[in-house]
């Protein structure tokens, strides 16, 4: 879902370019719901395994970093709100397009920092023997 949410702000670049409003809306609103839908499986799958933060000190840093991740991903939807604003008042063009330019770059930021968190909390145990 991550990767999915990445892809489609690169799909909303490309409706812009080709001035495709309908479909940049389609591509941001999707990029939001994936990024969201993304970081909610993540600690769903994190509570159905037993991760009680309380517990014990990898918990609780699990909890921070999946915590830290939905903050940006609230982040994430309100660039996207105000990309979409922008689009809906016909201020978001071809040539005036940092709004856009600027949330995909975060999307981006926040889909690496998502898969190297994921990466770590389900392999870092392994590679220290636990």
């Amino acid at each position: 879902l991550l990767l999915a949410a990445s892809a489609l702000m690169v799909w909303a670049q490309r409706c812009l370019a080709r001035e495709r409003q309908g479909w940049l809306r389609l591509a941001v609103l999707l990029a939001m719901a994936t990024a969201i839908g993304a970081i909610g499986l993540d600690q769903l799958t994190h509570l159905q395994n037993g991760l009680e933060p309380r517990a014990d000190a990898w918990s609780a840093t699990v909890a921070a970093l999946v915590a830290w991740q939905g903050f940006h991903a609230l982040v994430l939807l309100v660039m996207g709100g105000y990309v979409l604003a922008r689009s809906w008042a016909g201020r978001l063009r071809a040539n005036a397009r940092a709004t856009l330019d600027n949330t995909a770059l975060m999307f981006h930021g926040v889909v690496a920092q998502g898969l190297v968190g994921m990466a770590l909390v389900r392999w870092l145990p392994a590679w220290m023997g636990g």
